[in-house]
């Protein structure tokens, strides 16, 4: 999430989470460092960040802080770019916008249960999403709108997978580990055996993910498909 201070990016996080993970107060600057929680829209897995408010600033802190917030919007599948809609438009939110823009956004307008104030640059488009954390307007058609966007994604089409939980990046990590080695194992002509404990691991580890126990039958099957030359 991509905004400048107080723009109601904490809010928003704690709402789509169900809970109070982020700190909300009155005061400017308040997050500091990129907060990741793991989130699931409509069965899909997401990683939600929130970042530091974009702003310029004298403040070392927060200043690495609005660095970390840029450097992860390049690299972000999806910017949730927030604008305070009871506020006017300001220089901090066509900073935000000039850093939105590089990837692919939704535009958000928060505090919608507030008079408007805030008056959008024209090139934004009518294509914004009216949000209120205090009501619960339009949270259901973000969440929508989050679904939509990410599965008709390139991140999508090319068959990609989310993982969110720390357990199942490391389980995959070994797998991937391990299959390399069994490659590496079967282009020198190594023995069965240690073609067979390369890929116990990989599918060991792969079991952790799915909650499947692997058994030899499995590499039974994979090793009668296998015809090895000498």
């Amino acid at each position: 999430m991509l905004g400048k201070p107080n723009v109601g990016k904490s809010s928003l996080m704690n709402s789509l989470l169900g809970e109070e993970r982020a700190i909300v107060t009155e005061i400017a600057g308040t997050t500091r460092d990129l907060l990741e929680e793991g989130l699931v829209v409509h069965g899909l897995p997401v990683r939600l960040i929130d970042s530091a408010g974009i702003r310029e600033t004298t403040d070392p802190v927060e200043v690495a802080g609005v660095l970390r917030a840029r450097d992860r919007v390049e690299s972000a599948d999806l910017v949730l770019l927030l604008f305070d809609g009871s506020r006017p438009f300001s220089a901090e939110d066509l900073l935000a916008l000039e850093h939105g823009e590089k990837a692919r956004s939704l535009v958000v307008v928060t505090k919608s249960d507030l008079p408007s104030q805030c008056m959008l640059p024209a090139a934004i488009g009518e294509d914004v999403l009216h949000v209120s954390v205090k009501s619960g307007q339009g949270l259901d058609q973000l969440r929508e709108s989050i679904y939509q966007t990410l599965i008709t994604s390139d991140l999508q089409q090319d068959n990609s997978v989310l993982l969110t939980s720390r357990r199942h990046w490391s389980a995959a990590s070994s797998a991937i580990d391990s299959l390399e080695r069994f490659l590496e194992a079967l282009s020198r002509g190594l023995s069965l055996e240690f073609l067979a404990t390369d890929l116990r691991e990989a599918l060991h580890a792969l079991g952790d993910i799915t909650g499947e126990t692997t058994t030899d039958d499995v590499l039974d099957s994979i090793f009668s498909r296998f015809c090895i030359g000498k």
